[in-house]
């Protein structure tokens, strides 16, 4: 009676953590515009204050719908060293949280498969990674993916010039995925 009761109890947790498998969640691709305008990159100002350049290189039409910013910020005149960072954020519009989970997993897997090491971001978005890419001296390549609804971010940066600290690259990314996925749910 013991173990009938307890894989009930276990059914409905099961059920009730994956009934929203099939739900559209919150982030409609019909509604985003001018997808660069929605990505904030003042959390990288610090470091590089002057913003160079801002590339839409977005696919609405895909299959997902996909939303992609590129923008490149530069030290100030003033500087004493040369710093470049590049900035990109890519969004994927799932039609379902389901298939964004699946995406997101998709994504982790594949860094995995890269020998890529994937850590917590420990952030509030509902899944998200850390991702080194590379760590050279005058290169270093940073990744976050990040799921919220039925959406699946990933940011990088490319840091060319003097290295970051690890901790401030990873707020950097964690911030830029998190208020771009939290903007297109609120559209």
């Amino acid at each position: 009676m013991v173990a009938v009761f307890l894989a009930a109890i276990g059914g409905i947790i099961v059920w009730t953590s994956q009934s929203d498998t099939n739900d559209p969640g919150v982030v409609s691709a019909e509604k985003v515009g001018d997808f660069c305008q929605l990505v904030d990159t003042s959390a990288a100002a610090e470091f590089a204050p002057v913003e160079d350049e801002r590339l839409d290189r977005s696919k609405p039409e895909a299959n997902p719908p996909r939303f992609i910013c590129e923008v490149k910020m530069l030290a100030d005149e003033e500087s004493s060293h040369y710093l470049l960072l590049t900035i990109t954020t890519d969004v994927r519009v799932e039609s379902t949280i389901g298939a964004a989970r699946e995406a997101y997993a998709g994504a982790i897997g594949y860094e995995e498969s890269e020998g890529n090491p994937v850590s917590e971001t420990g952030t509030k978005a509902d899944e998200a990674g850390f991702v080194t890419v590379s760590e050279a001296a005058d290169l270093q390549e940073y990744r976050a993916h990040l799921r919220s609804s039925n959406a699946v971010g990933s940011v990088s940066i490319v840091v060319s010039g003097p290295a970051m600290a690890v901790e401030d690259i990873r707020h950097i990314l964690v911030t830029v995925g998190q208020e771009t996925l939290a903007v297109m749910g609120s559209e």
